[in-house]
Parts: C-alpha cells; sequence; structure tokens
C-alpha cells in the first residue's frame, strides 16, 4: 500500500477506540493478513491485536504462563505463537519427561510455585525431608537448581523453645519431626515462605538477594509440642493450620500418678487460625471429629480476609465448610454431601483463575481415596451432590494431590496412589454415569476426557505433590522429583511418557511423540 492509497484507506482513519473493538471479531490469520499492508498496522496489530487475541481467545495471562525466566521481555507476537503452540501440544498429548532431583531416602515431599512478583519468573519450591531445593527454568528450557539449604531450628533458649510450644522429638514416634509437611506463600509479601514440620513449628523464611531463605520468626503452635501438623494454607493476613495432637507420653510403672492426673490417650484433631502478621499470639483452634488431611480457603488478597475455609478429613462426608466471621472466627456450615461410603479428601484446590467454567471464589475440588475428583459448588445448599466428578474408568487408585492449570485454566491434573498422573478437560470431561457434564464453549466434542501418564522413572510410590504452570506439570514422590514439559525444547533429549486415554475403548499403552534418545 503506497502512500496515496493510505490517505485514502476508511480503516486508518477510523479512530483508535473503534479499531481496539474490531479487533475481537477478528480470527489470527486476517490478524496475519492485515499486518502485512502497511506498516502503520503492522505496528498498530502487534502492539494491541496479538495482545487482544491471547487475553481473550487463548485465556493468555502473562502472570502465570512463564516459558523462562526471561520471557518478559518477548514480543506479544511471540508470546502468541508460543501459547499456540503449547495449547496444541496439550490437545495433542505431546509431553516430555526429566527428572529434577534424586532423594538419598524416602519421604513425603512438597512441591509449591512460588510467584515471586511481576517480571520475576515463578520457582519451583521443593521441601524432601527436612531439606529445601528451589529451581527455575532457563532460556533454553533446561532446569536449573537455584539453592539448596537444610531447615534448621533456631529458637535461640529451651525457654522460649517451650513458650513456643516446641517440644522434643519422641524416639518412640515412626515418622521424623523435622520433616517438611507444607510450604505455602505470604500474601503481600513475595519474598517470604511459611513452612510447618511434622514437630507441629511453624516458621517463615524470606529470600534474600543472594537467593537464600532467612529466618524470620517463628509461629506460636497450638499445643505443648504435641501438634502433628497435616496441613497449612495462607489466605489474606490469615495463616490456617490443620494439625493432631498426639497424646503425651505414658507415665512409666514406677511412677505414681492419680488417676484423674493420667493423660488421654486418643488422639485429638483441630484446625487453627492465625495472624500471620501476630506470630506470639496463640492461635485460636476448633477441634473436629476425624483427621484432618488437606486445607483450603477462598482467594483473598492482602488487605481482604478469606469467607470460606474448606477442611477435607476422614467420614462419610468428608468435606467441612467454615466461614469466617470478621474477628476470624471460624463458623461451621451444616454438614455437607454425605459420601455413598466412608472415605478420605488427600487434597483441596481451588480451579485456576482462567478457568471459564468454575469461579475459583466458590468452586472447591477435592481428590478423595476412592479415586473420584469431585467438583463442588458452595453457592449451591450443601446436601446437594458435587455438580462433576472426574474419575479415570480403569483406575480404582487413591487421589493423592490435586491441582488445576494448563493452558486457559482447563485442565485438572491428579496424583495417585501408584505413580499415575490422570489429566482432565474441564471443556468436555467424561464422567461415570448420573455424574453432571458440560457442553463444550466451541462445540467441539471431546474425543477423550483425558489420559493416565506414567512418570519418566516408574516409581512404585504415591504422587503426593503436584504443582502446574502453563505449559509445565511439576511432581513429586518419594524418591525423587520430576517435570512433564509440553513446550518444544528444540531437539534436546528427553524421556517419552506413557499414558493411556480414558474414552471408551482406548486401553492401548501410546507414548508421547518425544523420543528419549541416547
Amino acid at each position: 500500500m503506497n502512500r496515496h492509497e493510505q490517505k485514502e484507506s476508511m480503516l486508518l482513519s477510523l479512530p483508535q477506540e473503534i479499531l481496539h473493538h474490531l479487533i475481537p471479531f477478528l480470527d489470527l490469520s486476517s490478524i496475519a493478513l492485515l499486518c502485512g499492508t502497511c506498516q502503520t498496522l503492522n505496528s498498530f496489530l502487534s502492539e494491541h491485536a496479538f495482545r487482544l487475541h491471547a487475553l481473550h481467545y487463548l485465556s493468555y495471562d502473562p502472570f502465570t504462563a512463564y516459558p523462562h525466566h526471561n520471557s518478559w521481555n518477548w514480543s506479544w507476537s511471540k508470546r502468541l505463537a508460543w501459547s499456540l503452540n503449547v495449547r496444541e501440544r496439550w490437545q495433542s498429548w505431546e509431553m516430555s519427561g526429566e527428572v529434577l532431583s534424586l532423594f538419598p531416602r524416602r519421604c513425603m515431599p512438597v512441591v509449591m510455585l512460588w510467584d515471586r512478583g511481576e517480571k520475576l519468573s515463578p520457582r519451583i519450591v521443593i521441601g524432601k525431608g527436612h531439606k529445601m531445593e528451589m529451581w527455575e527454568v532457563a532460556t533454553d528450557g533446561r532446569k536449573n537448581q537455584v539453592w539448596e539449604g537444610t531447615l534448621q531450628w533456631t529458637c535461640p533458649t529451651r525457654e522460649a523453645e517451650e513458650s513456643l510450644g516446641i517440644g522434643r522429638a519422641r524416639k518412640s514416634y515412626k515418622k521424623p519431626l523435622e520433616e517438611i509437611t507444607a510450604i505455602c506463600p505470604v500474601a503481600g509479601h513475595p519474598r517470604d515462605l511459611i513452612v510447618s514440620f511434622a514437630s507441629g513449628r511453624r516458621q517463615r523464611k524470606r529470600m534474600d538477594d543472594d537467593f537464600r531463605l532467612k529466618d524470620v520468626t517463628w509461629y506460636t503452635a497450638p499445643e505443648q509440642g504435641q501438634a502433628v501438623v497435616q496441613a497449612m494454607y495462607s489466605a489474606g493476613n490469615y495463616l490456617f493450620s490443620a494439625s493432631t495432637v498426639r497424646p503425651p507420653p505414658r507415665p512409666l510403672p514406677s511412677q505414681r500418678i492419680p488417676i484423674h492426673q493420667v493423660p488421654a490417650t486418643t488422639r485429638q484433631h483441630q484446625i487453627s487460625t492465625q495472624m500471620i502478621g501476630s506470630p506470639w499470639v496463640s492461635p485460636s483452634t476448633f477441634p473436629i471429629d476425624s483427621k484432618p488431611w488437606s486445607i483450603l480457603a477462598s482467594p483473598s488478597s492482602s488487605s481482604t480476609a478469606p469467607a470460606w475455609l474448606a477442611v477435607g478429613h476422614e467420614g462419610t462426608s468428608p468435606l467441612s465448610l467454615f466461614f469466617l466471621s470478621t474477628t476470624g472466627e471460624l463458623l461451621p456450615s451444616p454438614p455437607t454431601y454425605e459420601y455413598p461410603r466412608k472415605t478420605s479428601i488427600y487434597s483441596l484446590v481451588s480451579p485456576s483463575p482462567l478457568n471459564t467454567h468454575f469461579r475459583s471464589d466458590c468452586t472447591i475440588l477435592a481428590g478423595s481415596f476412592d479415586s473420584v475428583c469431585r467438583v463442588f459448588d458452595i453457592r449451591l445448599p450443601s446436601t446437594v451432590p458435587p455438580v462433576l466428578e472426574l474419575s479415570d474408568p480403569w483406575s480404582d487408585d487413591a487421589l493423592y494431590s490435586i491441582a488445576s492449570g494448563g493452558p486457559g485454566g482447563s485442565y485438572v491434573i491428579a496424583g495417585t496412589a501408584r505413580n499415575s498422573i490422570q489429566v482432565f478437560d474441564l471443556r468436555y470431561p467424561r464422567t461415570s454415569a448420573g455424574a453432571h457434564t458440560l457442553i463444550p464453549a466451541d462445540g467441539v466434542p471431546g474425543d477423550s476426557g483425558g489420559i493416565t501418564m506414567f512418570s519418566p522413572t516408574r516409581d512404585k510410590s504415591p504422587v503426593y505433590s503436584l504443582a502446574v504452570e502453563y505449559s509445565r506439570i511439576w511432581a513429586a514422590v518419594d524418591r525423587n522429583t520430576f517435570v512433564l514439559d509440553f513446550e518444544d525444547l528444540g531437539g534436546r533429549e528427553v524421556r517419552a511418557i506413557e499414558y493411556y486415554g480414558h474414552a471408551k475403548g482406548d486401553v492401548s499403552l501410546k507414548r508421547s511423540k518425544n523420543r528419549y534418545s541416547r
């Protein structure tokens, strides 16, 4: 287009507000053709059209989609091309596997995706026993370990240790009391983490400029050295913990103690609430009848309090819902949906904020011992069955961990008891008889409701923890951590992943197209 024709063009004479309104009606091929007409449209569309197409059609979020630590310098056209490639690889199940680190002994590791703020790629934080690792993705797609250290207790005196309610480990206890049980970020403080241990103590850590974790403070334990923290979650300025109070050691036969002073031998279970900014204040506790395994609070910012708290535990109604008062007090709601038989909920998570089918502030994904992932809508009456059930028709393995993410936040990933990872697409899931189904927004029926894939090492351990990005799934088993990558790694040596589909009649074991070569 020459300058004379450019002056005569009605499209270029339109105000930019009108052009912004017209862009969402164009498909990607039309935008590419318009970019080749003139320099004016090329600069305008490269700056606005690709960004709008990525945000509206692909649900691309620059704060959750991180190719690597330097991708903030990419143009929107490059980001769009990358997200389209990743989306196609998710739909065709083209992924590769890579083992990150090996553990010297068996443990129950914890994996967390640490979002450190704007223009900083997240780091993967791995808690393995009493040690912690941090990993990040380099520009060539390689996963690099940036820090590893042992978390040591730094309480200054024995009196301070007793005042915090932290007791010494008992030799008869079968689980090491210094193993990490949960890691959670601190809202409004992107450099801070809170780590809980099996001994009941909880520490706040801060990353300095040298990428090392330093002690900030510790939180008062709810019981005097007898509480084992099973789960922990932070939301707003509140820190929630699900713990089991162990009975104290029985007195020796030579000790004469009155019968009314003999300690109880039954375990007590409780939920504790504490202000993050006031670690010296004793937490408020709420007793529950059965052992809690998981905990989840509604999404909230650093200046707002969460609206509700969900607890997964044992029983025929294993999901308990609490509402928070203005003072942070837990107000229990009526009993929730009763399951056909007794089970346990091992993992709770909210849907991805990018998901268009479910709202993250009122939806709960629950992974259960009975191999079913159920989706609950808390706006409905508590006795209403889950709105959706997701399960592998060929497997009855218990679900140990649940995560949500992927392109558009449309995928639910579940870690099972036998070293497999189940992936479900919320846009068109295949569920068991009687469960509700969704109609795809694009009207395209799914050829399979999902897949079940296996770790690169094919261990026999459960998948204890999961973290999901736009293009990667991070997972941890008892001896190692690994990552499943849906990004095109450009000819690097990778491991192919074996999987099978959930569709009827699809029982053959397949391999991803990324072959492992040495």
